[in-house]
């Protein structure tokens, strides 16, 4: 008997669409949390760098096939200091036309007795790097991006399925909601977000544009051009018809380089675009 996991294999092999894929591997990651949550930390210990990782090594493989043609492209910060919990997300909202969406990732922890499933780390800070809330919202500001929160999910709840292993929700909402205010709660729970939050797929589906109701500027339309030119960046397998090169713009050194940032510093760059590619294979070793 097919798990509803293997499902949403199947459905991406016939298919071959993204947003299959990425229903299959929120339902993984639901079924990895749902397993902490039954063991405990000391059999089951997972943090959120660790699935954040896994998205971005899976992406990596899935572009590696050179019988799937995927809408995807995948860069690696060539800052080795750079946050495993902080991404990029791009998407292709028009032709040539993207937003971006800083991203910070945050997995749910097990209640107590008679509480519910909670985002212990939502107000994460440090005495170097302060909150990480204020990095992200000011980050997404001067690069004209979209602040998100990818949440790593399990709840049992008969009302949301495997599916919404990853979910996001605009970070402006949350700061507005539940962190600019008097007396913010410590910490908040999976139906304090969801809705609005949205699983991954549906994000993708809708292009991202239900997602910056409250954010008080223009985002900014990049062309692939713009986004070549920032520095930092290195491509993973990128696609046959695009420059052979890995490395993109090692020579770069603006002062106004929209990359620079003290206390947001993303690992990966995913961007989901509206063609798919054939990717090149490359030899790593």
């Amino acid at each position: 008997m097919l798990t509803r996991k293997n499902r949403f294999y199947e459905k991406f092999i016939r298919s071959g669409e993204i947003t299959d894929w990425l229903d299959y591997c929120s339902s993984s990651i639901w079924d990895d949390i749902k397993a902490n949550f039954l063991l405990g930390d000391r059999l089951a210990r997972i943090n959120e760098v660790e699935f954040t990782n896994r998205l971005c090594r899976d992406l990596s493989i899935l572009i590696a096939n050179d019988k799937i043609q995927s809408p995807i492209r995948l860069w690696h910060a060539k800052n080795e200091k750079a946050n495993g919990n902080d991404l990029e997300i791009v998407v292709e909202v028009d032709s040539d036309r993207y937003l971006v969406f800083p991203c910070q990732c945050k997995r749910i922890f097990r209640g107590t007795v008679n509480t519910e499933p909670k985002y212990r780390q939502i107000w994460h800070s440090s005495d170097e790097y302060g909150f990480q809330i204020q990095n992200l919202l000011e980050y997404a500001e001067k690069v004209g991006g979209i602040p998100i929160y990818l949440f790593f999910n399990y709840i049992d709840d008969v009302n949301f399925s495997e599916d919404y292993g990853i979910t996001v929700c605009d970070g402006a909402y949350i700061a507005k909601q539940y962190y600019f205010i008097e007396n913010y709660p410590s910490a908040i729970s999976f139906k304090n977000v969801h809705p609005p939050a949205q699983r991954i797929s549906d994000f993708i589906k809708n292009r991202g544009l239900s997602t910056y109701k409250h954010i008080k500027y223009e985002p900014k339309l990049y062309s692939s051009k713009d986004l070549d030119i920032i520095p930092g960046w290195m491509e993973i397998n990128p696609p046959i018809e695009y420059s052979d090169g890995r490395y993109v713009a090692l020579q770069v050194n603006s002062e106004n380089s929209s990359r620079k940032s003290i206390n947001f510093t993303p690992k990966f760059r995913i961007m989901f675009t509206i063609s798919k590619f054939q990717h090149r294979i490359i030899n790593w070793r």
